[in-house]
């Protein structure tokens, strides 16, 4: 994954870094927020982190509506248990209908990981 430099408008490599940290232009040196979208969810900020991943705030660019977004932890996405696990996370998670349980509206793997 690669991002332009807001400053020289070089390419800055960001596959390896996680969404919202600084990373600095290999160019000009000029610090830039790593931006991330999965599926259709922008990344806006950090909310929390845990064993298993992060929780961010993010955009659902299809409904136009704020959402929690869970990653799973990039080291922990390479084992196909920890993956699967997340993935039933989402799935009994989604299966729950009731006001004092989060409900799951998407989740998936890409190349960058799982989601929920």
């Amino acid at each position: 994954m690669t991002q332009t430099c807001p400053a020289c408008s070089a390419a800055i490599d960001t596959s390896e870094a996680e969404p919202l940290t600084l990373i600095g232009c290999p160019s000009c040196g000029q610090e830039t927020r790593v931006q991330r979208t999965f599926d259709h969810f922008e990344v806006v900020e950090t909310l929390g982190a845990g064993g298993m991943g992060t929780v961010y705030k993010a955009r659902d660019t299809r409904l136009d509506r704020f959402v929690a977004l869970k990653l799973l932890r990039r080291d922990l996405s390479s084992e196909k248990d920890h993956a699967s696990r997340f993935q039933r996370e989402a799935r009994i998670a989604g299966s729950v209908d009731h006001p004092n349980v989060i409900r799951i509206f998407s989740s998936g793997t890409l190349i960058t990981g799982s989601f929920m």
